[in-house]
């Protein structure tokens, strides 16, 4: 499989006060919404987002991962550290139904299907103290071409 040469990127905050953010570009599309969340604990698999990836081309699946630090040796953990604090820190997790870890390059999550439109989702990994803060993620995503 080869990514289509038109990356996406999206540079995402989770605010612990709430927020909506959207990014699209030609070719290949993404659009992520964030969930309010309030300071305090965050439960195992509380959702902190919901994306979406749009292509309309012929396409055998779809890719999305962020550079960012890992929390873990698995390809979709990572963890976000606060704007205002390094020591403001939470981790978080890329999933969704079908989709699938990438265990050969090590990049998030993988999801094969020639659909259109499919969503993802951003979970709090394991339950945890969330100090009230920014936390930048940077999301990438791609189609995979047959």
């Amino acid at each position: 499989m080869k990514a289509c040469r038109v990356w996406l990127t999206a540079l995402l905050c989770l605010w612990l006060a709430g927020s909506a953010i959207g990014w699209a570009a030609d070719g290949p599309q993404m659009v992520l919404k964030m969930r309010p969340q309030i300071s305090g604990v965050l439960i195992k698999d509380a959702i902190l987002g919901e994306g979406y990836m749009v292509f309309h081309s012929s396409h055998t699946g779809f890719q999305v991962w962020s550079d960012g630090v890992k929390s873990t040796d698995q390809p979709h953990r990572y963890e976000l550290e606060g704007k205002n604090g390094s020591h403001n820190k939470i981790r978080i997790r890329l999933g969704g139904s079908g989709w699938q870890q990438d265990q050969e390059n090590g990049k998030g999550i993988l999801l094969l299907t020639g659909d259109d439109v499919v969503k993802f989702t951003l979970y709090s990994d394991g339950e945890q103290n969330a100090i009230p803060d920014e936390y930048p993620v940077q999301l990438h995503g791609v189609a995979l071409l047959p």
